[in-house]
């Protein structure tokens, strides 16, 4: 785990801390499944965690709460309650094998390719500030 979360006391999980992204973003270029276990459900609803498209971009399948409901929808996601994250990440590592991320899919959902939408519809006028 990375990132300043509640130790728990697990044989199976290390839990690394909080660190600067490129060096975290290696750690997750070596997984297989990204999790993002949200407990505020408030919360929940109104964002777009971008560390999933961390995880996608680095080829992993993800594993989010429920009640995260923008990410509903979203390929290459699988829901799981607490208590089932230990299998959903099982499915999702099987799942990975067989439709692995897409490249395409990654690059149209990159910074680079959001920010050209952005000025895009900035220019066409479909967006005022």
């Amino acid at each position: 785990m990375i990132g300043g979360y509640a130790h728990i006391d697990s044989p199976n999980i290390q839990f690394l801390g909080e660190m600067p992204f490129p060096r975290a973003l290696r750690y997750i270029s070596a997984s297989t499944v990204g999790i993002i276990p949200f407990q505020d459900a408030k919360i929940c609803h109104g964002v777009d965690p971008i560390k999933a498209y961390d995880y996608w971009s680095c080829g992993c399948w993800v594993v989010a709460t429920p009640d995260l409901t923008p990410m509903r929808g979203r390929p290459y996601t699988i829901f799981a309650d607490p208590e089932d994250f230990p299998e959903a990440i099982r499915e999702a590592n099987h799942r990975r094998v067989g439709e692995p991320v897409d490249p395409e899919f990654v690059r149209n959902n990159s910074w680079s390719s959001r920010s050209k939408d952005i000025v895009s519809i900035v220019r066409s006028g479909g967006l005022v500030l």
